[in-house]
């Protein structure tokens, strides 16, 4: 994931070559559950459409299985309690503002990998 923001219990993350649309995580404070939501720009690049936002919750769903199928690999689990269908609930619309980069960001880049 390139940037991210973390505000009250949320975190938003974008990957590099979908600028104008990002996944929300949110939980509780004890993390027992995690919800993941597609999200869109308030202030897309590209004008966003219902058939782009449903193209990018897609292409973010497959993205999902793959990280299911990696952590299945590596011998731990991801278990879905709620799924809703591409397309069944309209992506939500959130400021990208404050983004790592930016000079008002909530949250800073992370650390260097340290060996």
């Amino acid at each position: 994931m390139a940037t991210a923001w973390a505000r009250e219990g949320r975190l938003v993350v974008r990957k590099p070559g979908s600028p104008d649309y990002g996944v929300e995580l949110a939980a509780p404070a004890d993390v027992a559950r995690l919800q993941v939501r597609l999200v869109g720009a308030q202030t897309p690049a590209e004008p966003r459409s219902t058939a782009r936002d449903r193209d990018q919750e897609a292409a973010w769903c497959s993205d999902f299985g793959e990280l299911q199928k990696a952590v299945a690999q590596a011998g731990g689990g991801v278990e879905i309690e709620r799924a809703l269908g591409v397309g069944a609930q309209a992506v939500k619309t959130v400021a990208f503002e404050g983004m790592v980069g930016d000079t008002n960001a909530d949250v800073a880049r992370p650390l260097e990998r340290r060996l």
